[in-house]
Order: C-alpha cells, then sequence, then structure tokens
C-alpha cells in the first residue's frame, strides 16, 4: 500500500488453525474489522487460504465485520490496479454477527477476476444481532459469500467464479431492507460485462428475515450461469427468492450500494440491451413461501433465459392480490419468472 511501481506485488495470507476471535468484549471489534484480510492497495493479487474456525462481531454501534476479504485494486490510496483476488476455505466454521455483517467477501477493484472456493463440511453464518441466541435478529445482514468485480471486462478474460459447497445460514431482520442490506447466501455483482459462473454443491441455504435469497447474480451485461444442486430455503421472510439471476442491470441501476454502505454502480443503467445470457439450474428444492416470494426470478436484456429444473421442487410464496408486487425486488409471487424484454426501465 501503495503499489504503483508497474511491477506487481502479492498480497496473501495462508492460515491453518483451531480459533480466530474477534471482538470478544461486549464492545466487539470495530467498523471492518474482520478474520483475515489480503488487501492489495496497488497492482497484484490478493489471496486468502484458510482453514479454521472464525468467530467475530463489530461491536455495539459498529458495523461491517468479514470473516475473510481478499480485496486486489483497492483504490484507498492509490488507482485501482490490476489483479485477481481470491478465498479458499477448506475447513471450519465461520459465525459473524452483528450490524451488516459478511462470511466471505471477494473484490476486485480494478482489472481482475474474482474467485471463491469453499470445500464441502464447512459452515457459514451470519446473524443480524449482536447477541445471538438471546435477541431477535434486528439488524441488516450483507452475505454469506460475497463476490464482486468493479470495472472487469470479458474482452480481457475476466470473470466472476463461486464454487461454494459450505452450509449457509442467513439470520436477518424480519422487514426487508434494501438489495444489499438483505441476508442472501451467495451475493455476485458484475459491474461491468464479465461473466459470471456460480456453482452450490452444499447441504443448504437457508436465509430467515425479509427480503432474503439463497443465490442472488447480478450484472450490468454479462452472462450469468447458476448451478445449483443443494436445497435452498428462503421460505422465513417476505420479499424473499430461491435464486436471483438478472444481466440486465434493473436491479442494479435502481439500488445504490454494494459491498461498502456508500458505493454507487458506475454508471446507472436505466435502459439497457445487455447481450449476456442467463442460464439458471438446478437440482434440488428451492423454496420461497411467504409474501411476494419467487422461487426463480431470471432476467436479461436481449441475451435470453433458461432455467433447467433438473430434480426437486421450486415454490413461490402468495400475495393478497393479483396486480400488487414486492417492492424489494419488483417481483409478483410466483414459481418461476422469466424476462428478456430487450429493453427494459
Amino acid at each position: 500500500m501503495p503499489n504503483q511501481t508497474g511491477l506487481p506485488h502479492v498480497a496473501s495470507v495462508t492460515w491453518s488453525g483451531t480459533q480466530l476471535t474477534d471482538g470478544t468484549t461486549q464492545f466487539g471489534g470495530g467498523t471492518e474489522s474482520g478474520g483475515i484480510q489480503a488487501d492489495n492497495r496497488g497492482i497484484g493479487n490478493a489471496s486468502i487460504v484458510a482453514s479454521g474456525n472464525i468467530t467475530g462481531t463489530p461491536g455495539l454501534g459498529a458495523a461491517s465485520f468479514y470473516g475473510l476479504i481478499a480485496h486486489s485494486g483497492d483504490s484507498l490510496l492509490a488507482p485501482s490496479g490490476a489483479g485477481d483476488a481470491s478465498v479458499t476455505y477448506h475447513s471450519g466454521t465461520i459465525n459473524v454477527f452483528g450490524n451488516r455483517p459478511r462470511g466471505i467477501v471477494v473484490w476486485a477493484g480494478g482489472d481482475g477476476s474474482a474467485t471463491v472456493t469453499t470445500d464441502p463440511g464447512t459452515v457459514i453464518i451470519v446473524n443480524g444481532t449482536n447477541n445471538p441466541g438471546v435477541d431477535a435478529p434486528t439488524l441488516p445482514v450483507k452475505a454469506g459469500v460475497a463476490v464482486q468485480l468493479d470495472s472487469a471486462t470479458a474482452a480481457n478474460g475476466r470473470a466472476i467464479t463461486a464454487n461454494v459447497a459450505s452450509e449457509i445460514r442467513m439470520f436477518g431482520a424480519d422487514t426487508p431492507n434494501t438489495i444489499f442490506n438483505n441476508p442472501v447466501g451467495i451475493r455476485t455483482i458484475s459491474y461491468a460485462d464479465a461473466p459470471t459462473t456460480v456453482t452450490y454443491t452444499g447441504p443448504g441455504i437457508t436465509t430467515h428475515g425479509g427480503g432474503g435469497a439463497g443465490i442472488q447474480a447480478l450484472s450490468v451485461s454479462g452472462s450469468i450461469t447458476v448451478n445449483s444442486f443443494g436445497p435452498i430455503d428462503t421460505t422465513n421472510g417476505s420479499n424473499a427468492v430461491g435464486i436471483l439471476a438478472d444481466t440486465d442491470g434493473a436491479i442494479l441501476s435502481r439500488n445504490n450500494g454494494s459491498l461498502t454502505d456508500t458505493q454507487t454502480i458506475h454508471s446507472p443503467v436505466l435502459f439497457t440491451t445487455a447481450t449476456g445470457l442467463v442460464a439458471v439450474n438446478t437440482s434440488n428444492n428451492v423454496f420461497a413461501q411467504g409474501e411476494f416470494g419467487t422461487g426463480i426470478s431470471a432476467t436479461a436484456g436481449s441475451g435470453g433465459v433458461t432455467v433447467n429444473v433438473q430434480g426437486g421442487s421450486v415454490i413461490g410464496g402468495w400475495q393478497a392480490d393479483l396486480t400488487s408486487v414486492g417492492p424489494t425486488y419488483g417481483l409478483q409471487a410466483a414459481g418461476i419468472f422469466l424476462s428478456s424484454p430487450g429493453w427494459r426501465q
């Protein structure tokens, strides 16, 4: 920090242990504290390889605890540089709680790819309370696994890749918050056209709270493929979606904020002719049975949409009338919703 020499430097952490704990007092850790951080403020990669349990809370009044965060191209001290970001989590349980916590974050701010891999047997628990098990969840939460590219493009060979085999449990507020402050198991965001591939093979994703989503893959214009082979249950909460894949920029254009609490999208997309394809493949149950619940929502600009249900059940929720839409995602209650209109406001 900062590195502008033109030569890439690497920020990396490899850890194998029994337990990392941050925030052992009643006040917890500070804002944006965390278990392990690998942050490259310049040119080069940022990577974490971890095995072991991680527990933490940001404390009263603080926010945004990261279990693991690898961030390349961090623009805090210098313009974003080229570099990939990656996290590999081999074993253990990540248990984070408080105000807007996240389990794993992988973030490439410049020209780079972002990759996350979690092994079978791992567990990620994100809880919107400063005292889990005692207080009812009341605070917003972010995501179990969050992956983001700020400006990377398909032309440069960049991509988001998430191979997740963890059990993920999310506990957020009962009332839906903004989209990026709701309980989401896996969230990916590509702010340009770099393609996204999400593959979930874990024993299950469950969310508790309003506006929850099992898998949420968003892009301004890049292709998205979601392969979900583990069960997803977002039943406990209104305005929830089991799997949400959107590559026409519509959701991103009307919702500011992403991994940080103040970041806006790079170029508001009110109309788009995005050509990215959307494909969702599932072979297990996907439930979203609350008010305005949607099992699978897949939308694109002019790129086309395919949903392939290979097994299990896809079940949506309910609504009191035939015309209303949910305020969080603008969706009606449905098992599967498809849209590829070419132009969208």
